[in-house]
């Protein structure tokens, strides 16, 4: 009997070193859910992940000494998740009120952006202030924040595509008159598909600046850390190493 309840002991002990280990491996590791957006995400067809964001987080990872379990999914599932918390962290993330329900802002962004209006080379200088967009449809991304007078304008006659490329693509085809986009990642996608010698930026430019953020979701147990990813991040940013990692995709 003393040598079952000592083997039932031992059992016990290890089982419970076991899930120790497991929960403190959990701890150590967080998802983020990703899609594909160059050159900030860009995802090869054998699914290797590669970009400014995968290499900046991949920094932060290891100045948090954390491990990241990428969740490929579209970025309106992507959002979704955050607010639901089955995720824990996003990139490439603008400050929109509603998202700020559900999800904490890193202090400072990485990466700062234009919005810009993008049209065929054909149609000259015909939008040269905010009033000219009325006469044309625009192609804009679902679930994108671009400015706030645009985002909130429903008397223009918009068109919503699920990707920046498909975006690009219908401008060319000329399936849509207009397309509204971030300077930074638009313009990598017109000239990576070759469409520098037909496509360019409207006259018009609503000026305002696109930033780029890390966010936590609320309802993941990250949060009790962001002070500690905001130093992380500013770490970082004060080393230049998001200049170092854009060098390699926009050269």
């Amino acid at each position: 009997m003393k040598l079952l309840n000592t083997f039932n002991l031992c059992f016990i002990l290890l089982v419970s070193a076991i899930f120790s280990v497991k929960s403190l491996a959990q701890e150590n590791s967080i998802k983020v859910p990703v899609d594909a957006w160059p050159p900030f995400r860009i995802i090869s067809e054998d699914n290797k992940y590669r970009g400014i964001d995968f290499d900046f987080l991949s920094l932060l990872s290891k100045e948090l000494d954390i491990k990241i379990d990428y969740k490929r999914y579209p970025w309106s599932r992507s959002l979704a998740n955050m607010k639901a918390g089955t995720v824990d962290l996003i990139s490439g993330v603008a400050k929109t009120k509603e998202r700020e329900e559900y999800i904490y802002y890193s202090k400072k962004p990485y990466y700062k952006c234009s919005t810009v209006f993008y049209v065929l080379n054909e149609a000259g200088n015909s939008i040269k202030s905010y009033s000219d967009l009325k006469n044309y449809q625009i192609g804009y991304v679902t679930n994108s924040a671009y400015f706030k007078k645009f985002d909130e304008d429903k008397t223009l006659n918009k068109k919503v595509v699920s990707s920046e490329l498909e975006l690009v693509r219908m401008l060319a085809f000329n399936r849509v008159d207009v397309i509204i986009g971030t300077d930074c990642q638009a313009d990598y996608d017109i000239s990576r598909l070759g469409f520098n010698h037909i496509i360019s930026k409207a006259e018009y430019k609503p000026g305002n600046e696109v930033n780029l953020y890390i966010g936590i979701s609320k309802k993941s147990n990250l949060i009790k850390q962001v002070d500690k990813i905001d130093k992380a991040i500013e770490k970082l940013l004060e080393d230049k190493k998001v200049e170092e990692i854009s060098k390699k995709y926009f050269q």
